[in-house]
């Protein structure tokens, strides 16, 4: 929740006194073995005037609520509520687990018109894939073939959550217990998972969103939003539930380019982190021309997707960007990105000058040849505290272009996105993307031989190995043994007089 509140300019006292123009609805909890789902740090301090509430996520004070007459339509992140259930003693089967979620999706729901549940797609290998194997870390994943009786009693969580064809299993599973329970009901459903959006009755939803390509449910989300205010004559007002530090900015993204009539609230965190959030005010208070550029700030300066700036964190990021007027050049690049094919040079100058501006204000330098240059003369700063080369910043640029690029696709069901090789990825030999941390060596090859490693026994398939990591074959200066990364060196007899 905290960067969230990053990406936020504080409204003026005027403002926050002005009554809310948004329902007061929370997800309340319904079941004692559902405890608060996974709330974005980012999202934590979020500074909004908003009623308090208590434990149970219930609102304590009046809230004005205007429009009360409007369908109220909710769109859900299904995993998220998923990952909020606390497994408990008497939870013995996958059956068991619906039930809860069935439960859970009922508290939230009650007062709406119509509820879309979006579950992520999960596709084995795929860079998605590998994000959130390197988010699980040593976790070694555990596949389960999911039917409603599978014995659960003794597997955590974490474990039943591991795999990505288990959790493929689990969403049509539970997508198929969701349109069960509202088979008969007056609430219109739609479920998504795996390619299929499917609906408890017809006229509910686009037909040509029947099909999608996505993987995440953070860009089917602002298409659902799109697509169930195009299938209304009238005024709706749209809610949508999310921890997602992502789905906050691709709404932005969303009221910012297109016309959406209603509310369009987001709503997150629960009992007394529970908060609503005006996505159109939120846009007025930032700007809809930095609101459109938010995408691009927030791929740019680090998400799970890649790594970030040593020693900047994200909140300077913002602060510099929010400061900047509506009609910086800077600003206009990072619109562009994931609407262009290839950043330009004139694109990389212009993130040149805004790391120069974050790295030290106070320098004239716009290229971060000269800022490492200067900060080195001047401060004595080496290795990590100096910015990014050019040669590194480049093959970033364009990654960021390229998860631009896949977050905009909202707008289509079926986005051709390129590969993502040729955008700041390299294929390694095992099949899996790496990333392009530098277009040069970092120093000559003569010197790049002189590296060493130190480890013991063979290294290799050692992560840590450094003659692995610069792509070196261990020499006879390495202290490893047995090592299956040496090769052999020919030595003319000529070098030796």
């Amino acid at each position: 929740m905290k960067e969230i509140e990053q990406y936020s300019i504080p409204m003026s006292s005027e403002e926050l006194h002005t009554p809310s123009s948004v329902g007061n609805d929370s997800p309340e909890h319904t079941d004692p073995g559902i405890g608060s789902h996974h709330v974005s740090t980012e999202l934590q301090q979020l500074q909004l005037d908003v009623p308090d509430v208590t434990e149970d996520g219930s609102v304590t004070e009046d809230v004005s609520v205007t429009d009360t007459e409007r369908d109220k339509v909710i769109i859900i992140d299904g995993q998220a509520v998923v990952q909020s259930i606390t497994k408990l003693h008497c939870m013995n089967t996958i059956s068991d687990l619906g039930d809860t979620f069935i439960k859970r999706i009922d508290g939230i729901t009650k007062s709406y018109t119509e509820v879309r549940v979006i579950f992520d797609r999960y596709i084995t290998g795929s860079f998605k894939d590998q994000t959130r194997a390197k988010r699980a870390g040593k976790t070694h994943p555990v596949k389960f073939l999911i039917k409603g009786q599978m014995n659960i009693g003794n597997i955590s969580m974490k474990m039943l959550l591991s795999h990505a064809e288990t959790k493929s299993q689990l969403t049509e599973y539970l997508g198929g217990r969701l349109l069960e329970h509202f088979a008969g009901s007056d609430k219109g459903m739609v479920v998504v998972y795996g390619t299929s959006t499917l609906s408890n009755r017809e006229g509910v939803f686009d037909p040509d969103l029947s099909t999608h390509d996505h993987e995440e449910a953070d860009t089917q989300i602002p298409m659902h939003v799109l697509d169930a205010t195009a299938m209304s004559t009238s005024v709706r007002d749209i809610y949508v539930w999310s921890p997602d530090t992502d789905v906050f900015l691709l709404l932005l993204d969303l009221v910012a380019t297109y016309p959406v009539r209603g509310n369009l609230v987001l709503l997150t965190g629960t009992g007394k982190l529970y908060r609503t959030i005006d996505i159109k005010e939120r846009c007025d208070v930032i700007g809809p021309e930095k609101s459109k550029a938010l995408i691009g700030v927030h791929n740019f300066t680090g998400a799970d997707w890649d790594g970030k700036f040593f020693n900047i964190s994200k909140r300077t990021w913002i602060t510099k960007f929010l400061a900047l007027t509506p009609g910086d050049e800077i600003v206009g690049t990072l619109q562009k990105f994931g609407s262009i094919d290839e950043p330009g040079e004139s694109d990389i100058k212009q993130m040149e000058k805004f790391v120069c501006n974050v790295y030290s204000s106070k320098s004239a330098c716009v290229t971060v040849c000269d800022l490492r240059w200067e900060l080195f003369k001047t401060k004595n700063c080496e290795g990590e505290k100096l910015p990014p080369t050019q040669n590194t910043l480049k093959p970033h640029i364009q990654r960021v272009n390229f998860i631009c690029r896949r977050d905009k696709s909202y707008k289509d069901p079926r986005p051709i996105l390129p590969h993502p090789k040729d955008n700041g990825w390299e294929q390694k030999s095992d099949g899996k993307l790496a990333p392009v941390r530098c277009l040069n060596k970092p120093a000559p090859l003569a010197v790049m031989e002189l590296v060493k490693c130190g480890c013991k026994g063979s290294c290799q398939g050692k992560t840590n190995c450094s003659c692995h990591k610069n792509g070196l074959s261990c020499t006879a200066l390495c202290k490893c043994a047995d090592c299956g990364n040496i090769r052999d060196y020919y030595i003319d007899p000529k070098d030796d007089q």
